[in-house]
């Protein structure tokens, strides 16, 4: 049975798949990668680049992309695309609101790959990162070792509205950036799980005492409004900007909407840009299906009525 959570192939995909099986030999896959991030903007040979999907599982790769230091299995979506360098413009277009000597929290770690970007554009800033899924989080630790970065602490910690342990479902395996909670109404035998341990942002922001929070990026599949909701103490007190990504089907699937979301946030004082094109969204904007990345900024009233 094909898992609504696996990407559908064409029959135009299958028939160029079959040249682009010959740039998974090293000889040519390496001439591809070193053209590719030379010539960024060319559209022609990133077709060549064969996807993930055809690369024989745990297919490891040592490599440093833009200063950073990773090991990537570039059978796996994520890796794939930060090895073969795709651009991540909602990254950097965050990048200008990265503030030095502050605290930076990365929810869904995944691999290490934006909270090593964070700590790459914002000196002197520690930096929390929480992945909940056990292989993946070992991941991200082999990555932050990889920087000798001493500044970055991540959890194997799942963030929600309150502590419980929950099911953790690998909906792709192709994709761990995918593993998410499901409804109980999903065909959930179908998948393996992980049980995993949830906290809310506050108890731990507490506990751990951490101060001055600047940004929070926060890409969980769906769980973003309940994560969000365990952390509005913090976001009162600290007004950060945050990067979310706005998926409203996964949203819809955990109890909340894309809709629902927005004015929750909008509640404390918030403004939204699309984080790639960077146009504002409005009120009216019909938010039914969409999936896009944003960021919330604290407008200047709300900001001056806290202080």
């Amino acid at each position: 049975m094909h898992s609504k959570f696996e990407l559908k192939k064409t029959y135009k995909v299958k028939f160029f798949n079959i040249f682009r099986n010959f740039f998974l030999l090293s000889i040519f896959e390496n001439w591809l990668v070193n053209v590719v991030i030379r010539k960024n903007n060319d559209h022609f040979l990133r077709k060549l680049i064969p996807p993930n999907y055809l690369y024989p599982n745990s297919s490891m790769r040592k490599v440093t992309r833009n200063g950073i230091k990773y090991e990537l299995d570039v059978s796996n979506v994520n890796d794939h695309l930060i090895f073969y360098n795709y651009s991540d413009l909602h990254l950097n277009n965050v990048k200008k609101y990265l503030v030095s000597n502050t605290t930076i929290i990365d929810i869904g770690a995944n691999i290490g790959q934006s909270t090593l970007f964070f700590n790459q554009h914002s000196q002197g800033a520690e930096i929390v990162g929480f992945e909940p899924h056990p292989s993946t989080y070992e991941r991200a630790l082999k990555n932050i070792g990889l920087n000798g970065l001493d500044n970055i602490k991540v959890e194997n910690l799942g963030l929600g509205d309150k502590e419980e342990r929950i099911k953790l479902y690998e909906v792709n395996p192709s994709n761990i950036g995918m593993n998410r909670a499901l409804p109980t109404n999903e065909n959930i035998a179908d998948y393996n799980y992980v049980e995993i341990v949830v906290t809310t942002l506050d108890k731990y922001v507490n506990k751990h005492t951490l101060e001055n929070i600047s940004l929070i990026k926060i890409d969980v599949e769906g769980f973003e409004h309940k994560a969000l909701k365990g952390a509005q103490e913090t976001i009162l007190r600290d007004t950060p900007t945050i990067l979310l990504e706005l998926d409203d089907e996964n949203l819809v699937e955990c109890n909340s909407s894309a809709r629902m979301l927005i004015d929750f946030l909008s509640s404390f004082g918030y403004v939204f840009y699309n984080a790639t094109t960077l146009t504002e969204l409005k009120s009216t904007d019909n938010l039914i299906g969409c999936h896009i990345d944003v960021i919330c900024l604290m407008t200047n009233d709300s900001q001056d009525g806290k202080a």
